[in-house]
């Protein structure tokens, strides 16, 4: 008998194959009028398929600081240094290629919400059960 494998990936598994070389600065995060000199600015260029999706208000031109890049790849450098330097969550869209960003407030409440949503269905759908 044989025995075939396969191993799979989600599509932002692509930003592990390319690296965003920063050398040690001040950088703004995004900004929708100047975005070529951003981070994300930068990020877009390596990756054309991917755009941005809506922006919390709160992190339009925020800038940080960091040290060089490195030899770190995209996905690693965004779901580290990025989201703790700028307090926000990166999110991937991986349907419609949109790289989502939110800041730590704005996601706690999604969160809750997220949350409140699916324990109002499991209320309800344990409701029905109980009536058949």
């Amino acid at each position: 008998r044989e025995v075939k494998s396969c191993t799979a990936y989600s599509l932002e598994y692509e930003f592990t194959f390319k690296k965003l070389v920063l050398t040690a600065g001040t950088y703004n995060l995004w900004n929708p009028i100047a975005p070529n000199d951003t981070i994300i600015g930068m990020i877009l260029d390596l990756m054309p398929s991917w755009k941005i999706g809506q922006v919390d208000a709160t992190l339009i031109d925020k800038y940080r600081t960091f040290d060089d890049s490195g030899d770190q790849n995209i996905y690693n450098f965004i779901k580290s240094d990025l989201q703790e330097s700028y307090g926000c969550v990166f999110d991937f869209d991986t349907y419609m290629f949109v790289i989502l960003r939110m800041s730590q407030r704005q996601r706690r409440c999604y969160s809750q919400w997220t949350i409140s949503l699916k324990k109002s269905l499991l209320r309800k759908t344990q409701r029905a059960s109980l009536r058949s």
